[in-house]
């Protein structure tokens, strides 16, 4: 069994997952910039995606906000989508790789 801050991170995987591969959340995937629409310089981390402002705590806490900060961790080549398959079922497959990832502590540690 996962536990509730497992759950809440796999539901804000799959919310950034929706609005970068669905088209029913552009609203927040115009929200979203990498590193690279900013500069041009070769960093390491220059294919994340920028976090949105975080003065606030209530922002930092959002599924937005956490599901940037998640998606930035995973590994870019790991994340699967077929552009052949049915969204659905990328979602899916999606949904069980994040999940065997966080059960087998491979993916990022729970600190909670």
């Amino acid at each position: 069994l996962l536990k509730l801050s497992q759950l809440y991170d796999i539901n804000c995987l799959l919310f950034i997952y929706r609005c970068l591969y669905s088209n029913k959340l552009n609203s927040y995937k115009d929200k979203m910039f990498r590193n690279t629409d900013f500069h041009n310089c070769n960093t390491r981390n220059n294919s994340d995606y920028r976090l949105p402002g975080s003065r606030l705590k209530k922002i930092r806490q959002s599924y937005f906000y956490k599901g940037t900060e998640l998606w930035n961790k995973i590994n870019q080549t790991e994340i699967p989508y077929k552009p052949n398959q049915s969204f659905k079922s990328n979602l899916a497959y999606f949904k069980r790789s994040i999940k065997k990832k966080i059960i087998s502590n491979l993916l990022f540690n729970d600190t909670n």
